[in-house]
């Protein structure tokens, strides 16, 4: 990482965390932000010698990493000292790391005092220092915490149980971090036995407490996304739902695509079904997706899918233009994948081949989107265009042209896509540019009717009746 670079994440976090509710502080954030460090430091020194806690511990770490200056362990050990003398509990954490460390980087530490490093640590933690618990977890269970080095005497203190024990204080503390932490050693983290049934317990606490920060949220997040992961298993998607959707409420991208996507599904099924609980309204979804879609920090996979799902779910609600114009926003991403930019134009040639829609039919615009889609071998484009030159259209000025009919349909069936499928069934069972085959025409049927069947094409239901019908015929011709 450049100086630089430490530079810009520092400052940041700093302004964000502290703002100018420091005197001293928001001069040296400006000498750092303008990259005079000198000047920095000598304000950080200056609110540091004040009396200023967060001017110390700031000014400690940075002596401590050796941030825009040499490192100064010395000076590092005493400003954290400072700190930790008016109760300041990230810096009983910081200071307890600096006892603990019997060297570093090969010099010894003449402050290196594993009983003092071990009170130190449990004064931060009975102030809720997050660091300094999991410091010390760390050490009850053999491992090294953060920026210390491991030692035979380090080692002497592994502790697994009374680690389980602090574990368990934290967690009934009503700390997430305590949660997921204890989660992990009833896991068997630290050695000791596994105890699901304790560990399931302190999960369903994790996943329905409400996160006060943002560390607090990425453990409630992966609290639920495990769980989810266990419910599906024991009872499927119904069963991990809820989960999902306190995920999505609580902003999480992938949990928002899980959600929506179940809303589209239970909205396009053939067969009208209960809808899963908490139920969420299309409306809420469709939001959730556009704000994922408009993000540009998201990656393009996550736009393109959420951007196609959108599309879908407006086409339900006979939105068309409004469905336009999230494929084309997505569109203009630079960043799109061969296959990403594939799926959006077979999206939306399946747009303009709709008939009562907002939008004019436009078949021969839908072509040249599913023709780009098939260079890429997008299954379904693949699959229509197999459609296409089978059947001939003379609008298109595209012929019968059965060889090329049947290499798209074999493409698009080897890639499981039904309407591909039902094509190269056709031409087998009808002899289209080869000779008529009934036992690969047969075979050909069944694999068309089992990809619709988990297709969501909202066409399926047109083509496996037509499926159906023709296995049904050539079993008969068959005598099975």
């Amino acid at each position: 990482m450049t100086r630089t670079s430490r530079l810009s994440a520092l400052t940041l976090t700093l302004l964000l965390t502290v703002g100018g509710a420091h005197a001293g502080l928001p001069e040296a954030y400006a000498a750092f932000t303008k990259g005079d460090f000198t000047l920095g430091i000598r304000e950080y020194e200056a609110a540091a010698q004040a009396g200023n806690t967060q001017a110390q511990l700031e000014l400690g770490q940075i002596y401590l990493k050796g941030y825009y200056t040499g490192r100064n362990l010395e000076r590092a050990y005493t400003l954290f000292r400072q700190a930790a003398a008016q109760n300041v509990p990230e810096a009983m954490y910081w200071l307890g790391v600096m006892q603990a460390n019997a060297d570093t980087d090969g010099v010894p530490n003449p402050h290196f005092d594993l009983k003092a490093a071990l009170i130190t640590l449990q004064r931060g933690a009975a102030l809720n220092s997050n660091d300094a618990m999991g410091a010390l977890l760390a050490i009850y269970a053999g491992q090294e915490p953060f920026y210390v080095s491991r030692s035979p005497a380090l080692s002497a203190l592994r502790n697994p149980q009374k680690g389980l024990e602090l574990a368990r204080s934290w967690a009934q503390s009503g700390s997430a971090a305590g949660m997921a932490r204890v989660i992990e050693v009833l896991n068997g983290e630290f050695g000791l036995p596994a105890n699901p049934t304790e560990s399931r317990s302190w999960l369903l606490k994790l996943a329905g407490t409400t996160p006060r920060t943002a560390d607090d949220l990425g453990h409630v997040l992966r609290a639920l996304f495990t769980l989810a992961a266990l419910q599906q298993k024991e009872g499927g998607l119904k069963a991990a739902y809820p989960a999902y959707v306190r995920a999505a409420e609580l902003g999480d991208p992938d949990a928002r695509v899980i959600v929506a996507q179940q809303v589209y599904t239970q909205m396009n099924s053939l067969v009208v079904t209960p809808r899963l609980q908490p139920d969420v309204p299309p409306t809420v979804a469709a939001r959730w997706l556009a704000e994922i879609m408009e993000n540009p920090d998201r990656p393009s996979r996550d736009a393109t899918r959420a951007g196609v799902l959108l599309a879908r779910l407006l086409h339900l609600g006979e939105y068309d233009r409004e469905a336009e114009r999230a494929l084309l926003f997505v569109l203009k991403r630079e960043d799109l994948s061969a296959a990403e930019q594939a799926e959006l134009r077979y999206r939306l040639g399946e747009l303009y081949l709709q008939d009562d829609s907002e939008l004019p039919r436009d078949a021969a615009r839908a072509y040249d989107l599913f023709t780009q889609a098939a260079a890429a071998d997008h299954p379904q484009a693949l699959g229509r265009m197999a459609f296409y030159y089978l059947i001939g259209d003379a609008r298109l000025k595209n012929p019968h042209d059965y060889a090329r009919a049947r290499q798209y349909a074999q493409n698009a069936a080897s890639r499981k896509d039904g309407l591909g499928t039902l094509m190269l069934a056709v031409i087998y069972h009808l002899g289209y540019g080869v000779t008529a085959d009934l036992t690969r025409a047969r075979a050909a049927y069944q694999d068309a009717i089992a990809a619709l069947k988990a297709s969501d094409w909202e066409d399926r239901g047109d083509f496996l009746a037509i499926a159906e019908k023709e296995l049904a015929d050539v079993q008969k011709r068959l005598g099975k």
